[in-house]
């Protein structure tokens, strides 16, 4: 309650002017969908109180599921409309269109889940140390698809994350951005790799500790991508709340911590990729892998549109205001002239 509590209260910051700068890289509105995404992971420890049912063997999958769509897809979206690339209309599009790109992934998810409804799961009983627990269990083919399908899906996306990034790698206006995504993908694959780790082994032994660990790792999984991605936007607000200068100051403050070392990566690498780049030019993916790696080692200062868009809309609103100024003017001018004949 604790944890859930404080996610709540921090959407406040979203609505602070002199914090406003801080969290830029996405829309307000997606930065609420972030967080409720951790805030649905985060209470998943409530289907393991009482007595297990069908109902919370259920439960259990759309949270997980639904949770992490809306965690990772404000991240996906934020990657892709910073690709280096300005011509590609699907790319124009998502930019555009960014809650229907949303919903598309939450449609899949609900789908998904109410056909494993349709095969729904059993309540096994297995016995650790002369107790009985209760487990659920799948036993028809369709919903273990259903299950194996949802699991792909999210590999996907963070395989597409992971490729993002390490062809926006030399970005200059998003490189603290891209640090702190990479960061927490990391995290979470060290975290899903000791679920499963505890999951072969320590639940032999003991299904208490199993139990204990597994919501001890949710709980590190919201902390952690709490931490990384909003708690230290909310850190750098606090130091420079007497800053009235623009969002460039968070790339001038985070240098310090992290160093910009992104110029002489980008410029060391350089000529390894223009060796690399006059070989295997004949199949398809070793021409897909040399774009990659131009695109990685492409030093650029590719402007960040998240950044842009409240001042294309400011811009645009402030040429409608000068284009009624100006009728005003005209108009006026008009009656002016009728008057004075």
């Amino acid at each position: 309650m604790t944890i859930s509590t404080i996610l709540i209260g921090s959407i406040l910051f979203l609505f602070t002017k002199k914090s406003e700068i801080y969290f830029n890289n996405i829309s307000r509105g997606f930065w609420i969908v972030f967080l409720t995404g951790l805030l649905i992971i985060i209470n998943d420890f409530f289907t393991d109180i009482g007595e297990l049912s069908v109902l919370k063997c259920h439960m259990r999958s759309i949270i997980i599921s639904i949770g992490s769509t809306m965690y990772v897809i404000p991240l996906l979206y934020y990657l892709i409309i910073n690709f280096p690339e300005n011509d590609i209309k699907i790319i124009n599009w998502i930019h555009n269109h960014k809650y229907i790109f949303l919903s598309c992934f939450l449609i899949f998810d609900i789908t998904v889940n109410l056909l494993i409804i349709i095969t729904p799961y059993t309540i096994g009983y297995e016995i650790f140390n002369n107790k009985i627990y209760q487990t659920c269990n799948m036993k028809n083919i369709f919903g273990t698809l259903m299950i194996c399908l949802s699991n792909a899906s999210k590999g996907i996306i963070i395989v597409i994350l992971l490729l993002l990034i390490f062809m926006e790698w030399s970005i200059k206006t998003i490189y603290i951005n891209i640090n702190i995504i990479s960061t927490s993908i990391y995290v979470n694959v060290i975290m899903y790799l000791l679920y499963l780790i505890l999951k072969s082994v320590i639940k032999i032994n003991n299904i208490n500790l199993f139990f204990t660990f597994r919501q001890m790792i949710l709980m590190f999984f919201v902390t952690s991508n709490y931490l990384l991605h909003y708690v230290t936007r909310i850190i750098l607000a606090l130091i420079n709340r007497n800053n009235k200068e623009d969002g460039e100051n968070i790339n001038e403050f985070m240098d310090k911590f992290l160093g910009n070392n992104n110029n002489k990566t980008s410029d060391d690498s350089s000529s390894q990729f223009s060796s690399s780049n006059n070989t295997n030019k004949g199949s398809f993916i070793s021409r897909l892998s040399k774009k990659m790696l131009n695109y990685h080692y492409r030093n650029t200062n590719k402007v960040d549109l998240s950044h842009n868009n409240k001042s294309n809309e400011t811009s645009k609103k402030s040429n409608e205001t000068s284009k009624k100024s100006n009728e005003t003017n005209r108009k006026s001018s008009e009656t002016n002239r009728n008057s004075n004949e």
